[in-house]
């Protein structure tokens, strides 16, 4: 999440941090267990939040879709690596958007204000999703990896 960090999205990343109760360690990293444990403690927020929130979210979904030219942004790799760094960033954008409403960030300007800070970044700083390529190198099933994120 290196490349999100930007003054204007700072609150962002401090909700994210907080809500999820995720602290990166010194190399920027997190524990794959300390996530799995505070997300099954949000899973009745994840729930409301879903119902409250599916169609801010499918709307964000339908424009990602559509303005990163997917599965042919990266023209390089195949369609279904195309479609898993879709499906990932959007579950990064996802993560983001309910950690920042449950810190109280809901309103129509701050939801607009994360969605502007969030597109802004990924799309003109391409390191995240370089990086979410490098992790797909070692999957064979990306089938099964985008079943498991669904």
């Amino acid at each position: 999440m290196e490349s999100l960090r930007t003054k204007e999205g700072e609150k962002f990343l401090v909700a994210f941090t907080e809500v999820l109760g995720i602290k990166p360690n010194e190399n920027n990293r997190v524990s794959l267990d300390e996530i799995t444990a505070n997300f099954e403690r949000l899973t009745d927020a994840r729930k409301n939040f879903s119902e409250k929130y599916s169609t801010f979210l499918e709307n964000y979904l339908v424009n990602e879709l559509f303005y990163g030219v997917y599965p042919w942004r990266y023209v390089e790799h195949s369609i279904t690596k195309n479609f898993a760094v879709f499906l990932i960033s959007y579950k990064v954008f996802e993560l983001v958007t309910f950690a920042a409403t449950e810190s109280g960030l809901d309103s129509k300007e701050d939801l607009l204000a994360m969605v502007d800070w969030f597109m802004s970044t990924t799309n003109h700083d391409k390191k995240l999703y370089e990086r979410f390529l490098e992790l797909l190198a070692g999957v064979d099933d990306t089938y099964l990896l985008m079943a498991t994120l669904l």
